[in-house]
C-alpha cells in the first residue's frame, strides 16, 4: 500500500479511536446524553468498532492511536492490525451496502446493477462470487466470512484478521 493511502487509513482509524474514547469518557462522566445517535454514526463508519467500544482496555485504545498518530505523520508503517482492520472496515461497508439494496429478497442481480463502490482502495476486489456469498454468507454469519476474506487477501489466517481487533 502506497505511504498516502496508510496515513489515510492511519487518520480514519484515529477517527474511530478517538470516538471510542469520547464515548467511553461521556459514560464515566454520567453524561445524560443519548449517546445512540453517536454509537450508530460509529457503526456505520467503522462496522464492528462497538464490539470494540465495549472490549478494549482503554491502554489499548490509547496505545493504539498512538500508533495510528505516528503513521498517519508518516513517521512509522501503518501496523499490521491497522491494515486489516481497514480491509475488515471496507468489506463491511460494502457488504451491509449490498444487502440494504439488495433488500430482504436477497436480490443478486438488484445487488451488483446498483453500481456498490467496491473497496477497490484497499486493494480487494469484489466479484460475483463474493457478492453472492455477501447475500447469503456461509453459515448465516457476514463477519467470519469477512474475515476469511480478508485473510485470504492478506496472505494470512481468519483468527490473525480477528485478533486484529483484540487487546493484544
Amino acid at each position: 500500500m502506497e505511504a498516502l493511502a496508510e496515513r489515510a487509513d492511519a487518520a480514519a482509524l484515529a477517527l474511530k479511536y478517538e470516538a471510542i474514547q469520547r464515548l467511553r469518557a461521556l459514560h464515566a462522566a454520567g453524561d445524560p446524553v443519548d449517546p445512540r445517535p453517536a454509537l450508530r454514526a460509529l457503526a456505520a463508519q467503522f462496522p464492528s468498532a462497538l464490539r470494540e467500544l465495549d472490549l478494549l482496555p482503554m491502554a489499548v485504545i490509547e496505545a493504539r492511536l498512538a500508533e495510528l498518530d505516528r503513521a498517519a505523520r508518516g513517521d512509522a508503517p501503518l501496523p499490521e492490525w491497522a491494515r486489516l482492520q481497514s480491509a475488515v472496515h471496507a468489506w463491511l461497508r460494502v457488504a451491509l451496502r449490498a444487502k440494504a439494496v439488495a433488500g430482504g429478497a436477497r436480490d443478486f442481480v438488484r445487488a451488483r446493477e446498483q453500481g456498490l463502490a467496491w473497496p477497490e482502495s484497499v486493494g480487494l476486489g469484489v466479484d460475483d462470487a463474493d457478492l453472492a456469498a455477501i447475500l447469503v454468507p456461509p453459515g448465516g454469519r457476514l463477519v467470519p466470512w469477512v474475515y476469511r476474506r480478508v485473510a485470504h487477501a492478506f496472505g494470512t489466517t481468519p483468527e490473525r484478521v480477528e485478533s486484529a481487533f483484540a487487546a493484544p
